[in-house]
């Protein structure tokens, strides 16, 4: 009697493990995923020093927006960090920012991996908040897969790899947390909770914009899986009906603003196009990337897009309404960058590709023939990047380039401040030898930031002029910029990472 009892403990645990085994098992898996991103090697790159610049100088660095940029000027230092009503149609995420902002504050930017830890601690609170939020749907195993899949899908979770793209990360922590919460409000009759839900929602978007496609989940979530009647939905999701009615709104009059003109131009990236033929081509764009098109054959995409119609067809009524809602909340989640149309990235991946983990994981719960072709997705996504070495090769790749910028700011920082002390901050630089766009150059900010303050002359537009490694047939008009430009100059030329003074040897072009 005793072993029957113990045997059926065992039993138990296994088919409902307790929660801490769940959360650990989880937090290890993701930790190892990531465990490479925490090599030395990594560092800042590219857009980083954008918004670690506004972190430690408490000044908004205008990208995109009012060609003025009068929202600069009313909100110059990072007071805007406070607005909860958005004062610019783009690139304005204070809640990010200010993430970011208190990782500079305590850690300072001696090194780069308190970013990238932090960065990976949401990581691991959006796995665990999912699992939780796939037990609405699915049982443990199932729920345990899904958030296992999505803490290691690689490329589609590119964004818990880069410090500017924090804000993808964040904004799910809070999009979720948004959802469970709402849930629980409901259930539990809770005002408070709710209001939280609400307050959650607000920081969402403020941190990334496609959380407003939270409201639209919620409906769905609500009419297709809690017996709710569209009126019942709606009363339900009030709240949050009026607060995406009051930013969305703003989003609106941003939009029609002359002074964004530069910004919806048709010359612009982040131009909206309303055309159906491009929202489907994009949407196709974003889909196949979640399966590696970059790296795989036709071919296998259109296996898979055959699983997936073979999926719907035999499933039963539950994986069609998880299959459906999936492919929703997917969509809605990308929202505004369906309709872009030159910007596509896969770092827009992030917050979608959690609905589709759920919906491979739902399989598992299906037919016998759904597990099968379940299996078969779950086995591709996990085992294709590892198989091939594809993931360890292109992640020391990106570790080798973040490598260089900071040897590079290493040795070309201290060049270029005793020249700004010698010229008195009248000062332009022109460099030469580096790599094309990946290098510490590719925007003045890294440099600013490296020197310790925000010098004014360096805020000039086109304070540094750069020549590529294999631009030489572009050497007549850097020589020609270098000559005319009046006040004090410097050019640094690198050989490697390492940067030499040759401001001597190149005046004499200019004889």
């Amino acid at each position: 009697m005793k072993f029957k009892n113990n045997f059926e403990k065992i039993y138990e645990n296994i088919v409902a493990p307790p929660p801490l085994f769940i959360y650990t098992t989880l937090i290890i898996i993701t930790i190892a995923y990531f465990s490479p991103y925490l090599d030395v090697r990594n560092y800042f790159i590219g857009d980083d020093f954008v918004w670690l610049y506004q972190a430690k100088f408490g000044r908004f660095v205008p990208t995109l927006g009012a060609d003025d940029y009068s929202y600069q000027n009313k909100y110059g230092s990072l007071a805007f960090i406070y607005q909860l009503i958005p004062v610019s149609i783009y690139n304005d995420r204070p809640g990010g920012l200010l993430f970011i902002k208190i990782i500079h504050e305590i850690f300072g930017l001696s090194s780069a991996t308190p970013y990238y830890v932090a960065i990976l601690i949401l990581h691991i609170i959006n796995v665990a908040l999912f699992y939780k939020y796939a037990r609405i749907f699915l049982s443990v195993w199932p729920s345990w897969i899904a958030a296992a899949l999505s803490a290691t899908w690689f490329y589609a979770i590119d964004a818990a790899t880069r410090v500017n793209a924090i804000f993808d990360v964040l904004a799910f922590t809070a999009s979720i947390a948004s959802i469970l919460i709402f849930r629980e409000s409901v259930e539990k009759n809770s005002k408070i909770k709710y209001i939280i839900g609400l307050l959650l929602f607000v920081f969402a978007i403020r941190t990334k914009e496609y959380a407003i496609g939270i409201l639209p989940i919620l409906f769905l979530q609500e009419s297709i899986f809690f017996n709710g009647k569209i009126k019942e939905s709606l009363k339900r999701i009030s709240g949050y009906i009026f607060v995406f009615l009051l930013i969305f709104t703003r989003y609106l009059s941003l939009y029609f603003d002359q002074s964004t003109e530069r910004l919806i131009s048709k010359t612009s990236d982040y131009h909206f196009s309303y055309s159906l033929q491009g929202t489907l081509e994009n949407f196709y764009w974003y889909w196949s990337e979640v399966f590696y098109k970059p790296f795989v054959s036709p071919i296998f995409l259109g296996l898979i897009f055959l699983i997936f119609i073979a999926i719907f067809i035999t499933g039963d009524g539950k994986l069609k309404r998880i299959y459906l809602f999936s492919i929703c909340a997917f969509t809605l989640i990308l929202g505004p960058v369906l309709l872009f149309t030159g910007q596509r990235s896969a770092l827009y991946l992030y917050a979608p590709h959690f609905f589709v983990a759920l919906l491979l994981a739902a399989t598992l719960e299906g037919k016998a023939l759904n597990k099968i072709l379940g299996i078969l997705l779950i086995s591709f996504v996990s085992i294709i990047p590892f198989s091939s070495n594809w993931k360890h090769d292109s992640t020391n790749w990106m570790l080798d380039r973040r490598n260089e910028v900071r040897l590079q700011l290493e040795s070309g920082t201290p060049i270029i401040s005793e020249k700004l002390t010698t010229n008195k901050g009248d000062l332009t630089v022109f460099i030469g030898g580096v790599k094309p766009y990946i290098n510490a150059y590719v925007n003045s900010w890294a440099t600013m930031i490296d020197l310790g303050r925000p010098v004014k002359n360096l805020l000039a537009e086109h304070m540094i002029y750069v020549l590529g490694q294999h631009s030489t047939e572009k050497m007549d008009d850097f020589i020609k910029q270098y000559c005319n430009q009046p006040g004090g100059k410097l050019f640094l030329e690198y050989d490697g990472n390492v940067a030499h003074d040759r401001t001597v040897e190149f005046e004499k072009n200019c004889q």
